[in-house]
């Protein structure tokens, strides 16, 4: 008997390993968020007493069927990695020893797809992989939608379209007629190059022209999308356009003058599934030359007295029309007056400035004038030759009157009336030369500079000879 048990024990080895299995699971099979809003995507996994965890990895499943990687963790040594694309927008959510769940922040229109989470452990022994896969739907809310009006003037057939464009997934469209449901033709889903979904619904029925009670019908599309709280909706009426007056830029008209530019602007009662088409015209008489008409405004520029007058603008569709009028009067620019009385004697401001201008230019031009005769002059006179004054001879003075200063009896020289020397000769010896050597016995220290002619250096007379 106990060589029957022994030879059990591998056999029960074997089958409690083969029943100690990994698991991986996803509590929900698809995530959905709104655009721009962080998403997590569930996962966890089971593990046996005395199994150890590996590894987690989140992949990316492509169109293809590739496996583009997000963040991958290992335990030995831990650490986690996002991969490009997803670097400081993916993460692992480890709340628990069974959790790994991927967490994505920012969620982009681009992350739409199916995401694949791995966990590897080593369960008795031996390693294992287990996956699970996971949808995540960004959510991308369409535009707000539309009501436009095809209508056919030989039958009468009127088609009325909602749209709702650029939204993941389409947005759901129901149309109304005074508050109440109707049945809608097909509708169509069309997607975009970069993935957005539109969506278009119409509705049929017929119109007579100018028939009664056309504008008490209301319709309405509503546009509901899994992003959204609420619907969002549109409606007009169906009738003739309601003109509800003329605005006018700028908007106070009663000091309009001439030369001004004035923009005229149809209002008209909004929401109509019929788009009005807009004239515009003058009583009494056709529109200015300057003026430019363009669907619901009419501009005139450079505006002169004659085109003052009554404007109206007339808006209108198949089922009747409607209008509205504006009087403009444009006066004409002032006179300039001459000052009545001492207080009133200001002139405008425009021709005071032109008086003070011009008074600055012709101060402006005086003085370029008068600074270029300045530096004319001053060029000429810098041109003209140097005139060098002569010196003035000296005068001899007569000979009754010359007289030989007295001289120091220390430092008298010889005498010349001694030596029978004509006066003249006299006067002659008495002029400084330097060709004239002194006279013998003459003192050494005293200077030949004025002996004997007190006229000579500029005819001044040292009487210290």
């Amino acid at each position: 008997m106990t060589r029957h048990l022994l030879s059990f024990l591998p056999l029960l080895l074997l089958t409690k390993a083969a029943l100690a299995q990994l698991t991986v699971q996803s509590p929900q099979p698809s995530v959905q968020v709104p655009l721009g809003q962080p998403a997590v995507l569930p996962c966890t996994y089971t593990l046996g007493s005395g199994d150890s965890l590996r590894e987690i990895k989140w992949y990316e499943r492509t169109m293809g069927g590739n496996r583009v990687p997000v963040v991958f963790y290992f335990t030995n040594p831990p650490q986690e990695t996002a991969f490009r694309g997803y670097e400081g927008r993916a993460s692992l959510v480890t709340a628990d020893a069974s959790t790994a769940s991927l967490r994505l922040n920012e969620t982009r229109f681009s992350d739409n797809g199916q995401f694949e989470c791995l966990v590897g452990a080593m369960v008795s022994g031996v390693p294992q992989e287990v996956t699970a896969n996971i949808d995540l739907r960004v959510l991308v809310a369409p535009h707000a939608p539309k009501i436009t009006g095809d209508y056919s003037e030989a039958t009468g057939h009127l088609n009325l379209t909602c749209t709702a464009l650029h939204g993941f997934p389409a947005a759901n469209l129901t149309w109304y007629r005074d508050g109440v449901a109707v049945p809608a033709g097909r509708v169509d889903v069309v997607t975009d190059g970069q993935g957005y979904q539109d969506a278009r619904v119409s509705v049929n029925f017929t119109v007579r022209a100018n028939s009664s009670g056309a504008g008490t019908v209301t319709y309405r599309c509503d546009a509901s999308h899994p992003s959204l709280t609420t619907a969002m909706q549109v409606s007009g009426k169906l009738g003739p356009p309601i003109v509800t007056g003329i605005t006018t830029s700028p908007a106070n008209i009663e000091s309009l003058m001439e030369y001004d530019d004035v923009t005229l602007t149809c209002a008209a009662e909004g929401g109509l599934v019929l788009e009005p088409t807009y004239q515009w015209s003058r009583d009494g008489t056709s529109l200015p030359d300057g003026a430019v008409a363009a669907g619901n405004t009419l501009k005139i520029v450079f505006a002169s007295p004659k085109d003052s007058g009554t404007y109206r603008c007339t808006a209108s569709n198949v089922l009747g029309s409607t209008n509205a009028k504006k009087t403009l009067q444009f006066k004409e620019q002032p006179l300039i007056r001459e000052p009545q009385t001492q207080e009133d004697s200001g002139l405008p401001g425009e021709i005071t400035l032109v008086i003070v201008l011009a008074v600055f230019a012709g101060l402006g031009a005086f003085g370029g004038a008068a600074y270029y005769i300045r530096r004319r002059k001053q060029s000429q006179d810098e041109e003209a030759p140097e005139v060098v004054e002569e010196e003035p001879k000296p005068v001899v003075a007569p000979r009754s009157i010359l007289k030989a200063p007295p001289v120091p009896m220390a430092q008298q020289r010889p005498s010349l009336t001694n030596q029978n020397v004509p006066p003249a000769a006299l006067v002659d010896q008495g002029r400084p030369s330097h060709s004239n050597p002194r006279p013998e016995g003459a003192p050494s220290g005293v200077q030949e500079r004025g002996y004997d002619n007190p006229a000579s250096k500029g005819d001044e007379f040292n009487p210290q000879y």
